[in-house]
């Protein structure tokens, strides 16, 4: 017998980075500026993220070219490059994809820490701060990166590439916090292994970019 999730997997996966989402916003609008709540560090460590994302996006548009994205045609409706139009892969593979997965479940469990750390002032504060900031967007950029891949055409490829970057991006920042924080005080052997972990996905990351290179390639 079929459950819902057999039958809208885009709707479970999408449950779950909504709601990865959702806390990266609550982090916003609870520490962004003009919030009686933020400093000047977590309004920096905020606008860092802001700044990465509008560059990719800048960055991306650049590649693609504006003519990929012409107004819809007044007779033939939508473009060709429409979304729905787009060719529809089985999304809810995403969820069960292993480098999705390990990402998902190592950020679980880096968040929680993170999370805790700062909210009771452990040491190295700011930089607890960026990697709770930054740990979220690692599973999502992951998961659109996979899903976009699928589609194996010259959009799905660029747009999973900058996708791959930004994940890389994000673990390289959280790398960097994590080896200051672990200086600064004694690290735990569950953070130790944390950072492990992060340093495997980011070996992981720059496989897929490399993949990724070789498909674009073959177009």
């Amino acid at each position: 017998m079929k459950t819902p999730d057999d039958e809208y997997p885009w709707v479970f996966g999408r449950d779950e980075i909504d709601l990865l989402e959702d806390e990266i916003e609550d982090l916003f609008q609870k520490y962004g500026l003009g919030s009686k709540k933020s400093s000047e560090m977590e309004v920096q460590v905020l606008h860092e993220q802001v700044e990465t994302e509008e560059q990719s996006d800048a960055e991306l548009s650049a590649r693609l070219g504006l003519g990929l994205f012409e107004p819809d045609d007044p007779v033939l409706g939508e473009t060709p490059f429409s979304d729905h139009k787009r060719p529809h892969h089985d999304v809810g593979n995403m969820r069960l994809h292993p480098i999705y997965q390990r990402a998902r479940l190592w950020a679980a469990e880096l968040h929680a820490w993170a999370k805790g750390s700062y909210e009771s002032g452990g040491a190295g504060r700011g930089d607890v701060f960026r990697i709770y900031v930054n740990v979220n967007l690692v599973p999502i950029k992951l998961f659109t990166a996979l899903h976009e891949e699928q589609h194996g055409d010259q959009i799905g490829l660029e747009v999973a590439e900058q996708e791959y970057h930004l994940g890389q991006t994000y673990l390289e920042r959280i790398l960097e916090s994590l080896t200051l924080v672990m200086i600064i005080d004694q690290p735990s052997e569950s953070l130790e292994k944390l950072r492990i972990q992060a340093q495997e996905l980011h070996a992981i990351v720059i496989g897929q970019l490399a993949m990724i290179k070789r498909k674009k390639n073959n177009l």
